[in-house]
């Protein structure tokens, strides 16, 4: 699925989510999470660079979700936000068969 695709997708997950967010255009449900998308990159063992994806943040305190394929075989990770600040990610938190959160030494406010 493509970026669009992807910001769609969780633009249809608020809709959902009810009565308050339906009264709202899907141009400024993407302005309000928009700082939430970042990018990340992932490098193998050797340094190289192995991946670049998406995901977004979902908490304040740096927990990140993406999909687990695209950390799954990384040795480093890193995001990269909105307003290009750039984090490491520490650790895997909890996975699931296509998802995983990951926790970064970002601890935003």
């Amino acid at each position: 699925m493509n970026s669009a695709g992807r910001i769609l997708t969780l633009a249809n997950l608020v809709l959902a989510s009810g009565p308050r967010c339906r009264a709202q255009s899907v141009a400024d449900i993407l302005e309000r999470v928009r700082a939430a998308v970042l990018t990340i990159t992932t490098n193998d063992a050797k340094g190289k660079s192995n991946g670049l994806a998406s995901g977004f943040a979902v908490r304040q305190d740096g927990v990140v979700l993406t999909a687990w394929h695209v950390v799954s075989d990384a040795a480093t990770v890193r995001i990269k936000m909105q307003d290009g600040n750039e984090y490491a990610v520490k650790g895997v938190l909890a996975k699931g068969s296509t998802a995983c959160g990951c926790s970064s030494t970002h601890q935003g406010g």
